[in-house]
């Protein structure tokens, strides 16, 4: 059932138009250049991969680039969010019909990837800037022009009566008019019609193209609906030009179409009203502020809280947050240490407790990860060491925010799909290659050690840390180079043999597949 178009209690928006940026939706246009390539991206959705058009625009996409355009600030970026917040904040309050929160999601990557949008991370407190691409002019640094939108593009009107190909031209047509009260709108159908030019945009071309049809028929029918439409009020979007027919015909063929925007829903910018409203960052988590708070007041280092206006202790608050209160515990009291010892804070505080609480932490998940078969796909791409180190610790900071406990049931559920989906035959010897540790290189009998290994067929993400594991004992001085042999050897044969190996897609997030499985899952979880 369709909720009643109306500004909520809560709602920011009146009835006033948005302003939406002519170059984004220049370029949003443009990722169908290539649209004829076929290229897809892959995408979870129930629990399934399946994959999604790359250069092809949908009715989501169009729904979520008015949503960032109305969300962002006046440089183009929303900071400090999350796409959760943003589609509960803005698509679910805006929208009478909102987009699904996966298409959403699935929209935000394809943008991604097309480089329409560029996407930060925190490192801290995990929350995303969004940075709208072709918002702002590299050259001059400036806002470039930007297109009004009527209110009702949120209505059911827009999302349930329009088809993509209504929505698309009519978009072109308030691309082209811009700010002028009064404008005809003349496009040929056919890119035969049209003078060449290599440099065109897909929203300036011929209808024909710019809507995906066979025949000029199918535009013609195309502009005939939008013409009869009547959206609120009983109004329509286009208007017939006085003294034109909407469609010319030369010969037998349509040829032209002559049109105008309906200026009951289009009218001028005036100075002083706003057509944006930025998103601002959400502030959450309070229990947890307070219980940490309270922690550094009672050992007497409750300054933290206030240095730099904050920001060092919100940085803390989203390191710790999701910790058990062990753990927080810990990290607070090597902090006091610290300030006993030196006098002073640590130089790179959210680093240092990083450190204080993650080494226990990612020594659990690894395991368990080892032990249920799935590491090398959570290293899968990473061949450096020091980059399969920072692999390690990017994962388990994503998951460790559920207990080993289930994260070891969000593993076993993932483990099905990705090796019917993405895996591949057993290892070659070149698999191997990064999981050697150099420091090793000079060890007598490695290379025997090592062969072993890649007979056997064991994991190389395994076998790495069966090197790593040697290192640390032998600098400990504390064991001989025979018994440090014998032991690794007995470590390589207790390792399982490997079937499949990982084969991942382009860019494909390991923990937000896992995630996203278990939440799939979790009703028949809490059944069972």
């Amino acid at each position: 059932m369709n909720k009643v178009f109306a500004p909520q209690k809560d709602n920011f928006i009146t009835n006033s138009p948005i302003a939406m940026s002519a170059d984004f939706l220049k370029q949003l246009f443009n990722i169908e250049k290539r649209y004829e390539e076929g290229i897809t991206y892959p995408i979870v959705n129930d629990g399934s991969v399946r994959t999604r058009k790359l250069h092809h625009i949908t009715m989501a996409d169009i729904m979520t680039a008015i949503i960032l355009n109305i969300s962002c600030n006046t440089v183009g970026e929303i900071r400090e969010t999350n796409p959760h917040n943003l589609y509960s904040e803005r698509m679910e309050k805006l929208y009478q019909n909102p987009v699904t929160y996966q298409e959403f999601k699935n929209t935000l990557k394809k943008f991604e990837l097309n480089e329409l949008i560029l996407v930060k991370k925190d490192k801290y407190t995990k929350r995303y800037t969004i940075r709208l691409n072709h918002f702002v002019d590299d050259e001059s640094g400036k806002v470039g022009r930007y297109i009004m939108l009527p209110h009702f593009v949120f209505s059911h009107f827009f999302t349930d009566q329009l088809s993509v190909s209504h929505m698309k031209l009519y978009l072109a047509l308030a691309w082209q008019q811009g700010n002028k009260k009064k404008f005809m709108f003349t496009r040929v159908l056919d890119p035969n019609d049209k003078t060449p030019n290599k440099k065109d945009d897909i929203i300036t071309s011929a209808l024909k193209q710019l809507l995906h049809k066979q025949q000029n028929s199918d535009v013609k029918n195309i502009i005939i609906e939008l013409l009869s439409w009547k959206g609120p009020n009983g109004q329509t979007l286009l208007h017939h030009v006085p003294g034109h027919p909407p469609i010319t015909k030369r010969g037998r063929s349509f040829y032209k179409a002559n049109l105008q925007l309906n200026p009951y829903f289009h009218r001028a910018v005036k100075k002083g009203e706003t057509y944006r409203f930025p998103l601002a960052p959400k502030e959450t988590y309070q229990r947890e502020a307070k219980y940490i708070a309270n922690l550094l007041n009672n050992e007497r280092i409750g300054e933290l809280v206030s240095l730099y206006n904050g920001s060092l202790f919100r940085d803390l608050l989203y390191i710790l947050k999701d910790r058990s209160k062990k753990a927080i515990k810990h990290a607070i009291l090597a902090i006091k240490e610290y300030v006993n010892y030196k006098g002073k804070f640590p130089p790179n505080i959210q680093e240092f407790t990083i450190d204080a609480v993650r080494h226990n932490t990612v020594i659990d998940y690894i395991r368990i990860a080892r032990e249920e078969g799935i590491l090398d796909y959570v290293l899968f791409g990473y061949k450096q060491p020091h980059e399969r180190e920072r692999r390690r610790y990017e994962f388990v900071s994503k998951v460790s925010y559920f207990s080993l406990r289930v994260f070891r049931r969000m593993v076993q559920l993932a483990k099905p799909t990705l090796q019917n989906h993405f895996g591949k035959t057993a290892y070659t010897e070149k698999d191997y290659e990064s999981s050697f540790s150099p420091q090793l290189n000079e060890l007598k009998g490695i290379e025997v050690l090592r062969h072993l290994a890649i007979r056997q067929n064991v994991s190389p993400a395994e076998y790495e840390l069966v090197e790593k594991s040697a290192i640390k004992e032998w600098n400990t001085g504390a064991i001989d180079y025979k018994t440090l042999c014998d032991k690794m050897i007995q470590q390589v044969r207790s390792l399982n043999t490997v079937t499949v190996k990982p084969d991942l897609p382009y860019k494909f997030q390991m923990e937000d597949f896992m995630i996203d499985e278990y939440k799939a899952h979790l009703s028949t979880i809490r059944s069972s």
